[in-house]
């Protein structure tokens, strides 16, 4: 006979009944009242009870209690004329609490061992419920554990148990728990649609806090792909809400984003009244990793508004927190606030020792990156394709085994009638259906092997992924942020497009008394190599300024090519890699530039005719085109780095007026295939563009390069990174 497999009705209604004070005893934080708990379930009447008890408060109040010492004598009490059933039960409801308390205790071996069995009684009872609840938890012990791939098959489990026509809090929490995962792996786009649909299913529950916590994450999601206004919308939700049901923590963490998101964007009034609302907020509570987080976001606001006092104090505060027991980005942030300001105030010395600070938390937090290439991450692609190829080639194979031992068993019953003849055929098509079973178990056996190679592609390619993407963190933290572009040019821009997730180009600004320095550089190759290529280039640039003082254009390229070179002769095979760039100082009205191998384009408004004696005549050349005068300033016609005859890169000066616009660039635009006959843009073409685009205001200008871009290459592939740099003279 079958056996029930539930609690009987009237140990429900009791438990009902039972769990109402239970509700208020552990209101207050976690373990506070354990012993009032356990006092209170030792009065149950029967050792089940007591468990269930436990365990529907546990799951209620989403708390973790350490289960009794003696909970196996507890299981093994129950009445055994109850049937087997409830003791399955019983073991996979104490398993699971054994689990969670060691979770807890951030014992995650144990925690995953206790709910695995927890899993397996869960399983063998066919209850979906239970199922749902652990896979979840051992999803969370596998993010701990850092193995996405296997947190993804839990969670995606979880998500699968749970009823697909309605709403359920665990298919809400499953939901949910799979967009965090994806979002952490910067799968932005399946990570939105799974917190989506976890947004809609709490606001079916009425589930508004955990709604809030949803749009704080959806706010993250659009932020990492730069869709502001949506990333805003959802962090204004997250506050709302959080700030309904007084969840501090969300609020804190909402408005610090929507600080970050306004500080991106150059509001900085905005960015100041968010990071000072979190402030205020996170000081009244314990948590001194956040507040200093805090307090180092402020100190970069401060920074950006020239308060170089409160920010160096809040910098200050923010490093002395994170020293011993800290998050290395929040330190590094602190560290590179203090060293701009040093730089700023023209304390070299500790300026020096803050950037050598900078390089030793950089190396740390790149511990784990950078260590597979571009190149790399497209073979392990292309041979996991290849894998799943053959995969699909061997499972259609056996297919047409299968068919041809149906069709040689159909035979050997038709010719089985026969006499001597029909034996020896039967005899026949028996070795031949054995030898055909031997090669279905085979290929059975290399799909087995195919499948798990795939497998462990994926992983690595996951990984290769996650390492890429940092490695973009830390050249975006290394190289300047394009809002100093606009502080110090008002009426200027910055288009950006890397062929991969990080780039061989970049631009640099530095502002030393009254004199700007400004630069876009085109570091050999792209991806990986090249982003690491450029993080010395910088450096080189950085050193050349600060080390040796140099402000002529000229001079400075001159160093930074000893500096590449000499960083990249401490190998056995020497390297040729560098960077082509061109380098303007603006000082007053004074512009002077020098480049190598890339030029500088000015549109003056106007036809103007430049004697051919001149000076400007003698390094430039001046054309017109629509009604501006294109001034192209040349540079030299050599790299930095390793080069045949190499020498001293020239600076050419020339008066700039208001109205003027001038232009930085690398080659990456000009360079671009597409078009109907699949051929380069050519620079003939970029000027043309950039002349139309004279009376465009410089704001609108990126929007105008990309849609022309986009409809020049079509489908076909980005070949290079592309960067330009526009400033118009007021």
């Amino acid at each position: 006979m079958k056996r029930n497999r539930s609690l009987p009705l009237w140990n429900i209604v009791y438990l009902a009944i039972t769990l109402l004070p239970l509700n208020f005893v552990s209101a207050s934080p976690v373990f506070a009242e354990q012993d009032t708990l356990w006092a209170h379930l030792r009065g149950l009447p029967s050792a089940e009870l007591q468990v269930q008890a436990l365990y529907q408060h546990t799951l209620y109040h989403e708390l973790a209690f350490p289960p009794p010492d003696d909970w196996e004598a507890w299981v093994a009490s129950v009445d055994p004329t109850e049937g087997e059933s409830l003791h399955g039960i019983l073991q996979a409801q104490m398993y699971y609490l054994l689990g969670l308390w060691e979770m807890h205790q951030a014992r995650w071996d144990e925690a995953q061992n206790h709910l695995s069995n927890s899993l397996a009684q869960w399983t063998g009872l066919a209850d979906q419920s239970g199922q749902q609840v652990t896979r979840m938890a051992l999803g969370d012990v596998a993010v701990q554990l850092e193995d996405p791939r296997q947190a993804l098959i839990h969670y995606q489990q979880a998500w699968e148990l749970a009823p697909q026509d309605t709403a359920t809090w665990l298919g809400a929490q499953s939901l949910e728990k799979l967009g965090t995962l994806l979002l952490s792996q910067t799968e932005y786009e399946r990570a939105q649609a799974y917190l989506q649909q976890s947004l809609k299913a709490y606001h079916t529950l009425q589930k508004e806090k955990k709604a809030g916590r949803v749009n704080g994450l959806l706010g993250d999601c659009n932020r990492a792909q730069q869709k502001w206004e949506q990333a805003i919308a959802h962090y204004l939700l997250s506050s709302s809400q959080a700030t309904g049901y007084g969840d501090t923590l969300a609020i804190i963490r909402s408005r610090l984003n929507l600080g970050k998101v306004h500080r991106y964007l150059g509001d900085l009034e905005q960015a100041l009244n968010y990071g000072e609302d979190s402030y205020q907020l996170v000081k009244m509570g314990p948590n001194s990793i956040l507040i200093a987080e805090v307090q180092a976001y402020l100190a970069q606001v401060h920074l950006d508004l020239n308060d170089l006092a409160l920010a160096r104090d809040l910098a200050q505060s923010a490093l002395a927190t994170t020293r011993n027991s800290g998050d290395m980005t929040v330190q590094r942030d602190a560290i590179e606030v203090l060293y701009k300001i040093s730089k700023a105030q023209e304390e070299y010395t500790q300026a020096l020792a803050l950037h050598e600070q900078l390089l030793v938390v950089d190396d740390s937090l790149s511990s784990r990156t950078l260590q597979n290439e571009l190149d790399t991450q497209e073979f392990q692609k292309q041979v996991s394709m290849d894998s799943i190829r053959k995969q699909e080639s061997i499972q259609l194979a056996g297919e047409k085994l299968r068919e041809t031992v149906r069709r040689q068993r159909l035979m050997a019953i038709y010719l089985g009638v026969g006499l001597v003849l029909s034996v020896l055929f039967g005899g026949f098509i028996f070795n031949r259906i054995r030898l055909t079973k031997r090669q279905e178990a085979m290929l059975v056996h290399q799909t087995g092997q195919i499948k798990e190679a795939v497998s462990s592609l994926q992983r690595k390619n996951a990984q290769m992924l996650s390492s890429i993407a940092y490695a973009k963190r830390i050249q975006a933290a290394v190289l300047p942020h394009e809002t100093l572009i606009r502080k110090r040019f008002p009426e200027s821009f910055l288009f950006a497009r890397p062929k991969g997730i990080v780039a061989g180009d970049f631009f640099w600004i530095e502002q030393v008394g009254d004199t700007t320095l400004l630069a876009v550089a085109d570091c050999t190759g792209h991806g990986v190599p090249g982003a690491l290529v450029s993080i010395k280039c910088s450096e080189a640039l950085n050193r050349a300024v600060y080390e040796h003082r140099l402000l002529d254009p000229g001079r400075i390229l001159d160093e930074a090519r000893t500096i590449v070179l000499n960083e990249f002769s401490q190998t056995d095979e020497p390297i040729s890699d560098g960077m082509d760039i061109a380098l303007c100082a603006i000082r007053g009205t004074e512009l002077a530039f020098a480049g190598a191998y890339n030029p500088l384009w000015l549109f003056r408004p106007g036809k103007h005719a430049v004697p051919t004696d001149s000076e400007e005549a003698s390094f430039s050349k001046i054309t017109t085109l629509e009604d501006y005068t294109l001034i192209e300033v040349k540079p030299d016609k050599q790299p930095i780095g390793r080069f045949i005859t190499s020498k001293p890169y020239q600076t050419k000066k020339l008066q700039i007026q208001p109205g003027d616009t001038f232009y930085l660039f690398s080659d990456g635009y000009a360079d671009q295939f597409g078009g109907e006959q699949g051929k380069k843009y050519q620079k003939a073409n970029f000027k043309k563009l950039l002349a139309s685009m004279q009376t465009v205001d410089l704001t609108q200008q990126p929007y105008q390069l990309s849609e022309a871009l986009n409809q020049w290459k079509g489908s076909t592939e980005q070949v290079d990174d592309i960067t330009v740099v526009g400033v118009k003279v007021s």
